[in-house]
C-alpha cells in the first residue's frame, strides 16, 4: 500500500504541474471481495481522444519535456499486484 500511495501522488503532483485546480481521490472498499477501488477525479483537460487506449503503455508519453513518465503504466501494475479494480 506504500507504494501505491506514493504513486497516487506522483499522478496529482503530475496533475498540479499541469494547472489543476481540484483533485478528488475516492477509495472504495468491499471487504467480503478483499478488494478496493481507487478513482482519481480532476479537472484537467483530460487524456488526449488518441491515446487514451494506450496510456498503460510505458512507451506512449504526451510529455515533451521527458520522456520516461511511467506513472500510470506503474499504478496499474500496482493494482494488478494489489488487487485494486
Amino acid at each position: 500500500m506504500g507504494k501505491l500511495s506514493l504513486h497516487i501522488l506522483d499522478i496529482v503532483g503530475n496533475a498540479t504541474k499541469a494547472g489543476v485546480t481540484l483533485i478528488v481521490i475516492c477509495i472504495f472498499e468491499d471487504i467480503k471481495s478483499d478488494q478496493m477501488k481507487i478513482e482519481i477525479i480532476d479537472n484537467g483537460s483530460g487524456i488526449p481522444k488518441e491515446i487514451v487506449d494506450k496510456v498503460t503503455n510505458p512507451f506512449v508519453t504526451t510529455c515533451a519535456t521527458r520522456r520516461d513518465r511511467l506513472g500510470l503504466f506503474t499504478f496499474q501494475q500496482l493494482q494488478n499486484n494489489v488487487m485494486v479494480i
